[in-house]
């Protein structure tokens, strides 16, 4: 079978998935995620997980739904 050729995704590939409906780049990285969670949230509601990031006093105070944000960034590499 000298003439079959295989087919892998290639290594920059950008893979999609969807926000609210819309079609977004897959985050790669923590900033990455960083970067969509500002394009969706709300602008109090990202300063929060910024600052919960930071500081576990403050993850303590925020929506259940925040902290899974919160929760998720550090699933990213560094």
């Amino acid at each position: 079978m000298s003439n079959v050729v295989q087919m892998r995704p290639k290594e920059n590939q950008v893979e999609f998935g969807t926000v609210h409906g819309m079609q977004v780049p897959k985050p790669k990285t923590g900033q990455d995620y960083l970067a969509l969670c500002k394009c969706f949230l709300k602008d109090g509601d990202y300063e929060d997980i910024l600052c919960a990031i930071m500081d576990k006093e403050i993850y303590a105070t925020i929506e259940p739904q925040l902290q899974r944000i919160v929760e998720c960034y550090f699933d990213f590499p560094k």
